[in-house]
């Protein structure tokens, strides 16, 4: 059989041998603390020139200098023979053809996953990490995020829904169907890191059913008396942030004034004072968000300003310094 291998079939086979590691690590669902492969990737690979790092510089108060990494809406959008088996298959084979006719957001999540480890920096994704929750799109994140090193994540509405909520649905049961993919809580989560404590919360509108512990949990993290940024999926509300999408003077498809659950976190009413309580509190630094895929900053207090990152899928993101 050996003597019969042509020169393609042998490179064909050196190529798949190369393959299993990977997806001996795919198939470790659940055991995040499994080590990843050591990258041969360096700063010369060149899907690193696939994403545009934005430097920005924050004073948060932090007990040394640090850089991180923050990125949002990645987007990945596969599905393996299973998930075209399974019961979601009609729903998700649509989104599956309609994100791969746009872009192919897999060479610009490695480029974030990259760039955190080449600087030794955090990775922080403020959600819609993957497009809707095939079993596929799930393995490929957990894959991602054991390769990127230390990581901060906050949930987006994609992980929750994908575009259409099954019949059944169960948002605990659903949470819990997730949760083993991802790196800190989706409910809620905080990680202190340089002196600085992240915290982030499903803001989204798919946790009112545990809305009280999420606010008692923020409520506990602001009391420690560390300097806080919040990460987030969607963006709090502000006037100007919502002219901007009214007009279609940005890169988002004009909306409905009347129309802003769904793109701003704090116009519900219940919503709005707990953005309120979080502003007035001293250590209060900054916001870290996603969700409209275009990058802006914007001034929530005197002395809170919003970052909002560009869509990952789309090839944006923040380099970001701490101080």
């Amino acid at each position: 059989m050996a003597a019969s291998l042509n020169r393609r079939s042998f490179f064909a086979l050196g190529a798949a041998a190369a393959a299993l590691p990977a997806l001996a690590a795919r198939a470790d669902d659940g055991k995040k603390d499994a080590p990843p492969a050591s990258p041969a990737a360096t700063a010369d690979a060149p899907f690193l020139k696939t994403v545009k790092f934005e430097k920005l510089s924050i004073a948060v108060g932090a007990k040394e200098p640090f850089k991180a990494i923050h990125c949002s809406d990645t987007h990945t959008n596969y599905m393996n023979v299973g998930d075209f088996l399974g019961p979601c298959c009609e729903q998700h084979y649509g989104l599956h053809e309609h994100r791969r006719a746009h872009d192919n957001p897999m060479p610009r999540f490695a480029a974030c996953v990259l760039k955190a480890r080449l600087l030794n920096a955090p990775l922080i994704h403020t959600g819609d990490v993957w497009d809707f929750d095939s079993t596929e799109n799930m393995a490929i994140v957990q894959e991602a995020f054991r390769h990127a090193g230390e990581v901060f994540y906050a949930i987006g509405n994609h992980e929750i829904k994908g575009w259409k909520q099954p019949e059944g649905f169960s948002m605990p049961k659903w949470r819990d169907r997730i949760q083993p993919y991802l790196p800190n809580s989706v409910l809620c989560a905080s990680k202190v890191m340089h002196g600085v404590n992240f915290v982030s919360f499903d803001d989204t509108g798919y946790s009112f059913d545990r809305q009280a512990d999420i606010e008692r949990f923020v409520k506990a993290e602001f009391a420690k008396g560390l300097p806080v940024v919040v990460a987030v999926h969607e963006p709090f509300f502000t006037e100007e942030q919502l002219e901007k999408l009214v007009s279609g003077s940005v890169s988002h498809k004009p909306i409905d004034p009347k129309n802003r659950a769904g793109y701003f976190y704090g116009t519900r009413k219940h919503e709005r004072k707990f953005v309120d309580w979080m502003l007035a509190q001293p250590n209060m630094k900054a916001v870290l968000c996603g969700h409209l895929h275009f990058a802006a900053q914007y001034r929530l207090s005197d002395a809170v300003t919003q970052y909002m990152a560009g869509a990952a899928k789309n090839g944006e993101a923040y380099e970001i310094d701490f101080t």
